[in-house]
């Protein structure tokens, strides 16, 4: 079989031979020429080349030429080829072209672009059209909105600033805050800029921004004839609107995603602030040394908790003051030693009582494990009060963040951008994509694997031979979650599978009985019970006290293949139990039923539920 390289080259020499036989082609001489880009004829070996025609020569869209592209750096060595690559996608760019070797036919090179209205940052802000967006209206009439760049002359010269579009990056900086901030949210670098002043100068811009957004721009600063100054910056933008700015006017650094869910900013005082709207989270394998020469201010709106391995050792300069609101609770599991070496005080406006009656016992912090990684292998942290560690790479970013109380329930992500976690919005464009995108939505049903027509039973097994019998539809999201089970090392004793009866202790079908439904190592030592056990967490308890012990992240890699797990579950709590019912935090909606699932029986699909 030839290789699709091989092949896309033999088309492409065809095609070479069709383009020779054409008599216009006799013309080519040496010399550079403008040729216009058709557009829907990417390169079929991804070597940078152009569809396009040269209208001088004859040239007609339908019957274009492939030129190689002449970049301005690249080369070579031991490491593979490198260099610049830039090639525009779209269909009506003027490009310049020359044929080498004194106009050779296949010798076209392609090597710069002709642009009317050149830009770098896809929408630099000028006057906002009032288009009923709010935007050059009332409170914001005279704050500036990011305009869509004219293409042309023609353009450029007949359509006044504010009659030029609004560019729809504008919602994204709403959305992130920064709409009205003139330094952090729009730019006015521009070629155009400062050519338009009074006396016109050369441009202060320079940059490089592609087709989809992206851009990096190099701004030297200028000063305006209304005496506005228009700062020397340096900004890398994404397409979403994700940015680093760096500051030579202002002297900040500051870097914010396109959310606007979570910004750091270095001042020119010195000043470091960072804003998280989820979690923060910092870790250290040695020391973690924190030092201020004034005030530490610390604040929780809810509770601070601090614990140490060993001891905890607090030294005070001049005096310690303790005040509580509420009652005060010392606990030691030894000896309670206070010295004092002037007089001691103690006053209360009820009794004093000593040795009796028994003293409350002090809160224990609630304790959780939390995935590791040393020397790049996979370990444990057994007891820690911190939800989510960061560790060396990988780090297992899209693993949920949850702790236990000290009631024994386990809260979870309650914002849009914690349950975003490491996966990857559907639509860039926007803030709003990013958090309310469809892969993100609680009904969400994208990633749900599809089923293969089929009816009947069908049967698993483990590598070690033990096995049961599922739904044939589900036999493949079955087989895929105890073979992904097996690669982490765990061990599969005893399977349980299609059989036909009701819920525990109840009088319903149980998706058993559907086939749709598998028990794992049951008993021995995944469990059963009407509650989960105190201080219980699906992605950290394990072990005899728990009476769960597979992997932490059991939910991941069951969710990846449609099904709920029961671990996740609060009432029952079975964690020997993985089930592909929606009832059950899995991806498929069933009716229960006392008859083997097919593919009529499923309704519909929605997201796996990991808490």
């Amino acid at each position: 079989m030839e290789s699709r390289i091989t092949g896309s080259y033999a088309k492409s020499i065809l095609a070479t031979r069709k383009h020779q036989e054409n008599p216009i082609l006799k013309n080519i001489q040496g010399g550079i020429y403008k040729a216009i880009t058709v557009g829907g004829k990417p390169d079929p070996e991804g070597r940078g080349r152009i569809a396009a025609y040269i209208p001088k020569l004859g040239g007609e869209p339908d019957n274009p030429m492939f030129f190689m592209y002449a970049s301005p750096f690249g080369g070579a060595n031991a490491q593979g080829s490198y260099g610049m690559f830039a090639v525009p996608p779209d269909a009506g760019v003027t490009i310049l072209v020359f044929f080498a070797e004194n106009g050779e036919l296949n010798e076209g090179y392609w090597f710069a672009v002709s642009q009317e209205v050149p830009d770098v940052v896809g929408g630099a802000s000028g006057k906002a059209k009032a288009d009923g967006t709010g935007q050059g209206e009332g409170v914001f009439t005279d704050i500036p909105s990011s305009k869509v760049n004219p293409i042309s002359v023609r353009e450029a010269v007949n359509v006044e600033e504010p009659e030029q579009e609004n560019s729809n990056k504008n919602a994204n900086t709403a959305n992130q805050g920064i709409y009205s901030d003139p330094i952090r949210g729009q730019t006015t670098a521009s070629p155009g800029r400062d050519a338009n002043y009074e006396t016109t100068q050369h441009s202060k811009v320079y940059g490089w921004s592609t087709p989809g957004g992206n851009y990096i721009s190099m701004d030297d600063g200028s000063v305006g004839d209304d005496g506005v100054i228009h700062p020397n910056q340096i900004r890398v933008t994404s397409g979403s609107g994700a940015q680093v700015i760096v500051d030579g006017t202002n002297d900040f650094i500051y870097a914010i995603n396109s959310s606007g869910s979570g910004w750091v900013e270095i001042g020119a005082k010195g000043e470091v602030m960072i804003y998280a709207e989820g979690n923060m989270s910092i870790r250290t394998e040695k020391d973690f040394n924190l030092r201020s020469d004034r005030n530490i201010n610390l604040e929780a709106a809810e509770k601070i908790n601090i614990r140490s391995g060993e001891n905890t050792n607090l030294n005070v300069g001049d005096q310690l003051h303790a005040k509580t609101k509420g009652s005060m609770f010392f606990e030691s599991g030894g000896a309670n030693h206070t010295k004092v070496k002037t007089n001691m005080f103690v006053s209360t406006d009820g009794h004093l009582h000593l040795n009796g009656p028994m003293a409350s016992i002090a809160f224990d912090i609630p304790l959780s494990a939390q995935p590791d990684m040393q020397n790049l292998e996979a370990g444990l942290i057994e007891d820690t009060i911190i939800p989510k560690i960061p560790t060396h790479e990988p780090f297992l970013r899209g693993t949920s963040a949850t702790m236990p109380s000290s009631s024994g329930d386990t809260p979870t992500q309650s914002t849009d951008s914690q349950k975003a976690g490491n996966e990857v919005s559907k639509d860039p464009s926007s803030a709003e994509g990013q958090v309310d995108a469809d892969n993100q939505a609680q009904d969400s049903n994208e990633d749900v694997p599809g089923l293969p027509a089929g009816e009947g039973l069908a049967t698993i097994r483990a590598s070690n031979g033990v096995g049961c019998q599922v739904a044939k539809i589900f036999q493949k999201n079955f087989q895929g979650l105890l073979n992904d089970l097996e690669a982490t090392g765990y061990e599969i004793r005893t399977l349980h599978g299609y059989c036909k009866r009701t819920t525990r202790g109840g009088n319903k079908p149980s998706f058993h009985a559907m086939g749709a439904a598998i028990d794992i190592n049951a008993y021995a030592p995944n469990g059963y019970a009407q509650n989960a056990p105190a201080g219980w967490d699906p992605s950290g308890s394990r072990g005899g006290n728990f009476g769960c012990d597979l992997p932490l992240n059991i939910g991941s890699i069951a969710a990846r293949h449609g099904l709920g797990w029961g671990g996740n579950w609060s009432r029952p709590w079975d964690p020997m139990h993985f089930s592909a019912a929606s009832v059950e935090r899995g991806a498929y909606r069933l009716t229960r039923a006392y008859k083997v699932a097919e593919n009529s029986d499923v309704t519909g699909t929605t997201s796996v539920r990991l808490a």
